[in-house]
């Protein structure tokens, strides 16, 4: 039997601790990039614009360092492994992880994520099995900054089939070893290969979302260059393209 795993025990049972700060520092520099760019809307002529840029900015750089702080922890909660019949699997120990909201929940949750991993690994090497899906197919894999991301047919404990995603970081030991074996899955059981969509629905909602930016500064009374009906019309379809646009890159980013 073959296992592969990202972290090492010593700095995994550290890294519940770093996932709170992570999610402390995240929160904290949108809360100063928000509050920064009031004070300079207070001294600027172009106040509101400052404001506004400001807001943009602060929900750019949040929902772009929780999804480096999301990778950062499927990193180094995902386990795999190769049986004596040359069956693949994998775990992500985060499944099952009790729900909540806030800090402390997060906390528990990346514990509970740990404890599983160590149990899991202990499990493997005693010859009992973990609970873990069989991986049928390789579907499509997306290169990212730390790794790749894997969309597989699986099987479940129960039989059942259907799709997961997994992430398999470059710095885990013997990830050469295992893309060649994902690499010989791609023409394995399960599902014919399908091209993933969101990329389209990415360009599609960008698009939409500059648009309605343009309706949105063009009809603005301190411009006045469209009729002041379309203002608020427009500010409503921008904000649905944008939760478009954020949902389609999450999808993307987590290679689905």
């Amino acid at each position: 039997m073959k296992i592969w795993c990202a972290a090492e025990e010593g700095k995994r049972r550290y890294r519940p601790f770093w996932m709170l700060a992570g999610g402390f520092g995240l929160l904290l520099l949108c809360m100063l990039i928000a509050a920064g760019s009031a004070i300079l809307a207070l001294y600027s002529r172009y106040g509101a614009w400052v404001s506004l840029g400001g807001c943009v900015l602060a929900v750019a750089v949040g929902v772009a360092l929780a999804s480096r702080l999301g990778s950062w922890s499927a990193e180094g909660n995902t386990l795999f492994w190769l049986d004596d019949e040359d069956r693949l699997f994998a775990l992500d120990t985060r499944d099952g992880a009790p729900d909540g909201r806030g800090f402390y929940a997060l906390l528990a949750q990346e514990k509970a994520a740990a404890r599983r991993m160590r149990k899991a690994r202990q499990q493997l090497e005693a010859g009992q099995d973990p609970g873990g899906v069989e991986l049928l197919a390789v579907l499509r894999v997306t290169l990212r900054r730390r790794g790749r991301t894997v969309r597989c047919s699986v099987r479940y404990p129960n039989g059942g089939t259907g799709e997961q995603s997994f992430f398999l970081p470059d710095r885990m030991d013997g990830a050469e070893e295992l893309l060649n074996i994902l690499d010989r899955k791609r023409r394995g059981e399960g599902p014919e290969v399908r091209t993933s969509r969101w990329p389209a629905v990415t360009a599609v909602s960008g698009f939409a979302l500059a648009v309605f930016i343009l309706l949105c500064v063009f009809s603005h009374p301190a411009v006045g260059q469209l009729p002041e009906g379309i203002y608020f019309p427009s500010l409503g379809g921008g904000f649905i393209a944008f939760c478009v646009l954020v949902y389609a890159l999450l999808k993307h980013r987590r290679g689905e």
